[in-house]
């Protein structure tokens, strides 16, 4: 085989960088593969949700590249144009057997053919889209495939790519309207940003919030946000022992010493932070920051950590390096191998933030509610604009600023007049700027422009506005 690995990509979904877990909940089988190699403490996801976070990791472009901008399961959101070049093309065009397991949510799959247009091979329906309790019934089958397709090719006389795609802990997005029957008391508390009234937030964070309330029902009391937490746990504790399965199946074969394993996650879930839960067009940690874990034995150290800045553009462009292959033109990522022998090296200064989802305005229909946003080692600005007007500036946005390091629980938006005054005045025209350059070095011409959908999102717009009402928040139009 060379110098060219076998690489095993893990996958999950909804799953944030561990952040307010209690000290004593392990996840041992993660921490078993961030013994085995280097942790990214500093990894950002670009957009959200699901399918376009997804389409970001595998082609390695931004949503305005790869035109996905919201979930395929949606009427609006067409299936990823397989003229686009996956992971799994630019691996088996170099000779690699690709193979994908598990949850695809990114359109275009057939039952006959699988993914064999998006260059993947052994994929079988039908989807995982994140139907209620769907990860319980269907991550246990997926790692039982995966340790199988590690098995069988194993003696191989080429490298080989899997991506293991597992569902959960997305099953806690529809909770508590769909709930476990049993939940663990981990011993979990509110998080410090719980109490968040959001008066000084963008209004679209308001306005999420009653939309959760209808499609996922209402947590009433500090004790069942608790409990939401601990379930929570509970689906992480879970996919965890699937991740075991699959990692004890690369030891089996006898292939570990020759296998790069990168595990991480689509996006994250809020989850009791600032008393929001899913996941949304916003900044936050819990929603953008998710674990990044790569091991390569005898090549990246055992049990080492970066705290630099990273995001998913950059996960393909690493793998191909890794594989010898070389990196299609254009593409916005940066390959983040040499931090694996110089943890401290700046391969990025910021990190891109996007959103276009029409899923994410939730039934209050068209407002401020689409996201052009930059991360930086010390901050977070973005600026929240109506569909279409991207182009007008912060002049017609409502803005957001953060100080990652003075305020890590994200509490002072000092954007806001009443809270960053005319000191923050300069901060915000550099990062605006910075914002721009971003914007224009990684996607080019920032023309999207999408049509509303046809149909309204599945909260009925007359009980949404109700619940506004009653729940203080100024309703739109």
């Amino acid at each position: 085989m060379g110098s060219r690995p076998n690489i095993l990509v893990v996958l999950t979904d909804e799953e944030r960088e561990r952040v307010w877990f209690p000290d004593h909940v392990r996840l041992p089988h993660r921490e078993r593969l961030a013994g085995r190699g280097m942790r990214f403490t500093n990894h950002h996801v670009h957009t959200f949700p699901c399918t376009p976070s997804r389409a970001t990791i595998l082609t390695g472009r931004h949503a305005a590249a790869t035109g996905m901008f919201d979930n395929t399961n949606l009427s609006w959101q067409q299936p990823l144009n397989p003229s686009i070049a996956t992971l799994g093309h630019l691996l088996s065009a170099s000779g690699y057997r690709c193979g994908y397991l598990g949850k695809w949510h990114l359109g275009g799959e057939s039952r006959r053919n699988g993914l064999a247009q998006y260059g993947f091979s052994d994929w079988q329906a039908p989807d995982a889209h994140g139907a209620p309790y769907l990860g319980h019934f269907t991550d246990g089958r997926t790692a039982g495939r995966a340790a199988r397709w590690i098995g069988r090719h194993a003696n191989d006389d080429r490298p080989w790519l899997l991506v293991c795609s597992f569902v959960n802990p997305h099953d806690i997005m529809l909770y508590p309207r769909f709930r476990k029957p049993r939940v663990v008391d981990h011993g979990a508390e509110l998080p410090p940003n719980f109490t968040d009234d959001l008066l000084t937030k963008p209004i679209t964070q308001r306005y999420w919030k009653v939309t959760c309330d209808i499609t996922g029902g209402t947590v009433r009391t500090e004790k069942a946000w608790r409990t939401l937490i601990n379930a929570y746990i509970d689906l992480s504790i879970e996919v965890d022992r699937h991740i075991g399965t699959i990692l004890s199946a690369l030891a089996d074969s006898g292939s570990e010493a020759d296998t790069l394993v990168l595990s991480t996650s689509d996006h994250g879930d809020l989850a009791g932070a600032h008393g929001l839960r899913q996941k949304a067009a916003n900044l936050y940690r819990e929603n953008g920051q998710v674990p990044l874990t790569m091991a390569w034995p005898g090549t990246i150290p055992a049990g080492s950590m970066t705290r630099r800045l990273s995001g998913a553009v950059d996960l393909l462009p690493t793998l191909l390096s890794a594989a010898g292959v070389p990196q299609p033109d254009a593409l916005p990522g940066r390959d983040l191998s040499p931090l694996w022998s110089d943890p401290d090296r700046v391969i990025r200064d910021s990190v891109l933030i996007t959103s276009d989802a029409y899923s994410s305005l939730g039934a209050a229909g068209p407002h401020r509610g689409f996201l052009r946003g930059i991360v930086t080692e010390t901050h977070k600005y973005g600026r929240y604009f109506r569909p279409g007007e991207q182009h007008r500036g912060r002049a017609a946005a409502d803005l957001e600023l953060y100080d990652r390091h003075a305020d890590p629980a994200e509490m002072a938006n000092l954007a806001h007049p009443d809270v960053g005054g005319p000191d923050a005045g300069p901060l915000i025209d550099d990062l605006d700027r910075r914002l721009d350059e971003l914007i224009a070095a990684e996607i080019g011409t920032d023309d999207v422009d999408l049509p509303p959908p046809s149909t309204r999102f599945r909260a009925p717009l007359r009980l949404w506005r109700w619940r506004a009402r009653r729940d203080g928040v100024p309703v739109p139009g």
